[in-house]
């Protein structure tokens, strides 16, 4: 990835933050191998996924990725 200035504060560029932007959509060696599921594990938090993708966005990388953040913060429908 290209280097990028980005306006965060070093406590919202947490260890999940990395792991999120570092993680590949398919990691077959990775528990669990997709990223879809990665998102749901109760560790990340929301802060964590806005921050990820806010990074993305500055980026203009992994537009897949982003799309998956953005539906896991989707509030669920009833």
């Amino acid at each position: 990835m290209r280097k990028i200035k980005i306006d965060i504060s070093l406590e919202d560029y947490t260890d999940n933050v990395r792991r999120i932007i570092e993680r590949s959509l398919h990691d077959l060696e990775a528990e669990p191998p997709y990223l879809t599921s990665f998102l749901c594990d109760p560790c990340l938090t929301e802060e964590d996924l806005k921050t990820a993708l806010h990074i993305l966005e500055k980026a203009g990388t992994e537009l897949t990725k982003q799309k998956l953040i953005k539906a896991e913060l989707k509030p669920e429908e009833k």
